[in-house]
């Protein structure tokens, strides 16, 4: 508990999506009642995993020359980036009112993997309407991820011709 916000991490973790899901609305219901919250102003959900490129042996090499399609134009900085990275940015709308911020980087511990991360934030929530949708928001986060944004970097992914 923070001052201003319940935090709920799982890292590493053997709970699956449901689970969490489950446990993230089973504590939030709790504490409300505890606390009289009526309104929930903020609701966010960041998940985060690592890949590996199919036809790249580095994620640098697959994000320079596969995503992003550079040849020698990093060559203006006169060296060769260690960590290459994309975000993208999705607003809410009339049609989707959740907001996406989608990273996609090379990661640094690891060179054949690629870091992903989607931080969505959801609309408030009053609470005597019920937490159901706390636990589609973490649903619906994951799939964003899992769906979405590994289908978009899946499109880059193919065999570089020699």
């Amino acid at each position: 508990f923070a001052p201003d916000r319940i935090v709920f991490r799982e890292e590493l973790g053997s709970q699956t999506v449901d689970e969490f899901a489950k446990r993230v609305r089973g504590i939030t219901e709790i504490a409300c009642g505890m606390l009289g919250i009526q309104v929930l102003t903020a609701h966010q959900v960041t998940i985060r995993t690592l890949v590996n490129p199919r036809n790249f042996k580095d994620s640098r090499a697959y994000l320079k020359e596969g995503m992003f399609g550079f040849g020698t134009e990093v060559e203006d900085f006169s060296r060769e980036p260690q960590l290459y990275g994309l975000r993208l940015v999705f607003p809410p709308s009339e049609n989707e009112p959740n907001a996406h911020a989608l990273r996609i980087e090379s990661f640094h511990s690891d060179p054949r993997s690629l870091f992903l991360e989607n931080q969505a934030s959801f609309p408030p929530l009053l609470v005597p309407r019920g937490l159901e949708p706390l636990e589609q928001n973490v649903h619906d986060a994951y799939a964003f991820l899992v769906e979405r944004a590994l289908a978009f970097v899946g499109r880059f992914d193919v065999r570089q011709e020699a």
